[in-house]
């Protein structure tokens, strides 16, 4: 479990989500521009990545306490993050909107919900 006081997602968290083939590639997708339609509804993230095989939804927590992708690997499924670095298993896409929002948190438009 993510402890409460951290109140962002950073690098190093982020890198502790994945493998580091896994995190390698996710900076690739987002250095490619790979990654669109960038919003932030809360404190979820979330953007359409461009990956090998296809398009995929994402979203992530601000904190990188969770995730979710319509990719094969995570299936879709919302992943708590484990408190051991080595057990959490996010997909490249994940990586890449976390880079997204560490890099360039004013590409994401707020929900028309967070607006008012």
């Amino acid at each position: 479990m993510v402890p409460e006081s951290h109140p962002e997602l950073t690098e190093e968290c982020l890198k502790a989500l994945a493998r580091v083939d896994v995190v390698h590639r996710g900076q690739h997708l987002f250095l490619s521009r790979r990654v669109h339609d960038l919003m932030k509804e809360g404190d979820m993230l979330s953007g359409r990545i461009e990956g090998s095989t296809g398009s995929y939804r994402v979203r992530l927590h601000v904190t990188g306490r969770s995730w979710s992708c319509t990719c094969s690997k995570v299936a879709g499924l919302h992943v708590e993050r484990a408190p051991e670095p080595w057990a959490n298993d996010a997909c490249k896409h994940v990586i890449a909107l976390g880079y997204a929002w560490i890099l360039t948190p004013q590409l994401f438009r707020e929900s028309a919900d967070q607006r008012g």
